[in-house]
């Protein structure tokens, strides 16, 4: 039998009426065995390895043991003693242990009605403003001693000012005597619950993603993923509000990064169990090959992205003027890679001399057709400049060009209208702000377009998969809130 264990012994065998003696008996033969298990227990704790606190705030009741050995074992460099009116004797025992540990001037001690909650809950954080000028301090509490609503009260603080939670219990308990057998405690270390998983940081940050606010989102998702204990759901939402940030803003060369980064968590069980559903995941995964695409330039994939951007900006950030933009250049590439890939018209430089049909019967039709809309007196010949919105679209009527075909019903004048209501916009050659009625239009438009696209080109779109399925899952989740 060690000494410690003779001295346990002895100390039990104190009848518990002579509590002055018992209690010598513990602090003298007892506490500095019972810390240095206690110690070790608590440096084996990987939650807590290398951590170390400014303040202690600690509840005491009538058995002050226990905030002396927090205090011994978390060593921290101020201790703060939160005890009610009837056991403040038991404060002068705390400080003859803990006094020597920090110096009179780091010991502090307020009294409070153990009753009241929110009283508690303001001393606690009144004195901690008063003690401390750290931006943020790293305190721990500890909830072991006094009253069950003080503990709750301190709990809460310890939640609402983001400090972690420690509790001591005792392994071995005797249920005659009703108490702890000294030599069995070990001090647990409980993180905030808001910093384990940071719910409701994590909503707020979702109300930005689903606002469209990617960038924000980022911001508030990187700054969780570096205090959360368990990171990963704050890390996944950080990497994908940046694709999202990046895809919005046509960054293709940044694309590539972000795209490498979602796709680690997408075969991650943690980030579907945190509430992103695996059909969302299912839709991520299709959104980074359509990226992956976007990256080599797919035209395909161009196109529609053009028009999905459209339908973001107008439906999500209400954004008119960028929306109607997206649908011009939706409409704008179908014609310029029809030009080029059907015909080998490069419309920077257009030639015409490898056009199976007569040069000078093209020219006729060209003009003739931008004639009926008015432009008779603005069109001679074929253009030798590069080649606009109406130029283009006058061009592949007159060659014929399937887009046009009768079941499409697309005619001239309504296509240069489209053109001219986004040359209205500031963001084109005009002042003037556009409206929701106008990206309607333009929307339909370029919806009509894309499918004429599609159908008459080489390997459009999966023949399988509707263009509205398709859009349907290429759209912006929406988190789960």
């Amino acid at each position: 039998m060690s000494e410690f264990e003779k001295n346990i012994k002895k100390w039990l065998s104190i009848d518990k009426e002579n509590k002055e003696e018992k209690d010598n008996f513990y602090y003298e033969n007892l506490l500095d065995d019972v810390v240095k298990l206690a110690k070790e227990r608590w440096a084996n704790n990987k939650n807590v390895k290398n951590k170390e606190f400014d303040l202690l705030i600690t509840m005491s009741g009538f058995s002050p043991e226990t905030s002396i050995i927090s205090s011994k074992v978390i060593n921290p460099k101020q201790v703060l003693v939160i005890s009610s009116k009837k056991t403040s004797e038991g404060i002068n025992i705390i400080g003859e242990h803990v006094v020597p540990m920090i110096g009179y001037s780091n010991f502090h001690h307020l009294t409070c009605d153990p009753t009241d909650p929110l009283k508690i809950y303001k001393l606690i954080k009144n004195k901690v403003s008063e003690i401390t000028n750290e931006e943020k301090l790293k305190a721990i509490v500890d909830i072991t001693g006094g009253k069950k609503i003080m503990s709750a009260a301190a709990g809460l603080v310890a939640w609402q000012l983001d400090m972690p939670i420690c509790y001591i219990e005792s392994k071995n308990y005797d249920p005659i005597r009703r108490r702890p057998i000294p030599g069995g405690e070990d001090l647990l270390y409980l993180p905030n619950p808001i910093t384990l998983y940071g719910h409701e940081e994590i909503t707020r940050g979702k109300v930005l993603f689903n606002k469209g606010q990617f960038s924000e989102a980022h911001d508030r998702f990187l700054e969780l993923s570096e205090r959360l204990e368990e990171p990963k759901y704050a890390k996944f939402l950080k990497d994908l509000s940046k694709l999202y940030s990046k895809w919005c803003d046509v960054d293709i060369e940044e694309l590539m990064e972000s795209i490498i980064n979602v796709k680690e968590h997408l075969n991650d069980n943690f980030v579907i169990l945190q509430g992103f559903y695996e059909n969302d995941m299912k839709k991520v995964t299709k959104q980074i090959d359509f990226l992956e695409s976007l990256q080599k330039n797919d035209i395909k994939t161009k196109l529609l992205n053009f028009y999905l951007l459209g339908l973001f900006y107008k439906n999500n950030l209400k954004r008119y003027d960028f929306s109607c933009l997206f649908f011009y250049r939706a409409m704008e590439g179908c014609f310029a890679y029809r030009l080029k890939n059907k015909y080998n018209i490069v419309i920077n430089k257009p030639v015409y001399s490898n056009l199976k049909i007569n040069k000078d019967e093209l020219e006729k039709r060209y003009v003739d057709s931008l004639a009926e809309i008015g432009w008779d007196n603005k069109v001679l010949s074929l253009p030798d400049y590069p080649l606009g919105y109406a130029n283009m679209a006058a061009l592949l009527i007159s060659l014929g060009d399937k887009m046009f075909d009768a079941k499409y019903k697309f005619n001239l004048k309504t296509i240069v209208s489209m053109g001219s209501l986004r040359n209205k916009s500031i963001l084109a050659h005009g002042t003037t702000p556009l409206k929701l009625k106008d990206a309607n239009r333009l929307e339909k438009f370029a919806e009509r377009f894309l499918h004429a696209f599609y159908e008459t080109m080489d390997g459009g779109l999966d023949d399988s998969v509707s263009f509205k399925e398709n859009i349907e899952d290429l759209k912006f989740i929406t988190l789960e809130i």
